[in-house]
């Protein structure tokens, strides 16, 4: 083989070798956003579940702090042992 031949070859070489990296490149940064995409999607989704659980916290925590108050335990007096106040009149559903 002559010098021309052969750097001939070493260029298809190379060529070959630079399209084959910039397409392995190409995959790679494809494969990356797509992750991304589907990583970003979940992330919403926790954070709306965050915030769905912070507002049921909150609302867990205001009926702790009604059960607490005076108002709260004659409401579960009434509702749950029959409790009645001086001048209220009982209405027996029944049951």
């Amino acid at each position: 083989m002559s010098g021309k031949t052969l750097r001939l070859i070493a260029f298809i070489a190379a060529a070959l070798f630079f399209v084959g990296f910039v397409v392995f490149i190409a995959v790679e940064f494809h494969q990356q956003k797509e992750k991304l995409t589907e990583l970003n999607q979940e992330r919403w989704r926790l954070q709306e579940r965050v915030d769905e659980l912070t507002r049921e916290q909150e609302r867990l925590q205001s009926d702790i702090e009604f059960t607490k108050s005076l108002e709260g335990l004659l409401q579960y007096a009434r509702d749950h042992l029959g409790y009645i106040e001086p001048g209220d009149t009982r209405i027996d559903d029944g049951e």
